[in-house]
């Protein structure tokens, strides 16, 4: 998905949409149906930041990839959009108080700008929580590799809470992938769980060591493989 044209596509509907609404401030006539247009608007939004937050989500990064940085098409920051609609609302009540005979208060005004502060802070929450996410998978992955170091620094609260939950969930998803195809290696354990060679070769130590898995038999293979316990 080519997210910079979803992006230029929303911002040159916004401005459409947003000279409806001054066009209709000053006349009381809307020229088409709200109830369409707002539909194309919310489709567009939802495009736009669905795209986003899977990239987020998804995406390895460039420093985990072992990739420079890519460059960044300019786009406005959301908080424009949100800015230009939170604005609107007070300015348009205002007209109305003070020139009650000459604006019209546009009947979808409030709509739009509730959709579109849902998405901003619907994002602001899911990188929130993506931030933290990292912190946890660096600090694992920290805690995991110095482990036998006994001057390692540990994670400090709450990230160490972070962590701990985040091995959890890398080690359920261990066993089930383990479950699933009878055994792992510690390539796979790498592609599951992001985690780096050492990281991921003391996460399957430290499951075998808890019982949870076993290395299997030597099958000619130079790669070691672990087996549900």
């Amino acid at each position: 998905m080519n997210l910079t044209f979803v992006f230029w596509m929303t911002a040159l509907y916004t401005l459409v949409l947003f000279s409806l609404q001054v066009y209709e401030l000053q006349t009381g006539v809307l020229p088409f149906n709200f109830a369409a247009i707002n539909a194309v608007y919310l489709a567009l939004l939802s495009t736009y930041v669905g795209g986003k937050e899977v990239t987020r989500w998804t995406r390895t990064t460039p420093a985990e990839a072992g990739e420079p940085e890519p460059a960044q098409s300019w786009r406005l920051p959301g908080v424009w959009f949100v800015g230009l609609w939170a604005i609107s609302l007070p300015v348009a009540t205002l007209m109305i108080q003070f020139w009650p005979n000459r604006f019209h208060y546009p009947v979808g005004l409030n709509t739009i700008a509730l959709e579109v502060l849902g998405f901003y802070l619907s994002s602001n929450v899911s990188r929130w929580l993506k931030v933290r996410d990292d912190k946890a998978h660096t600090g694992l992955e920290t805690e995991l590799t110095h482990a036998s170091n006994d001057t390692a620094s540990a994670p400090t609260e709450p990230v160490r809470r972070w962590v701990s939950k985040k091995r959890l969930r890398y080690e359920e998803a261990v066993l089930n992938l383990a479950h699933k195809n009878g055994s792992i290696s510690r390539e796979e354990v790498e592609k599951v769980t992001r985690l780096k060679v050492s990281a991921a070769l003391a996460l399957l130590n430290g499951m075998v060591d808890r019982g949870l898995l076993k290395r299997a038999r030597s099958t000619g293979s130079t790669q070691t493989r672990y087996e549900p316990a």
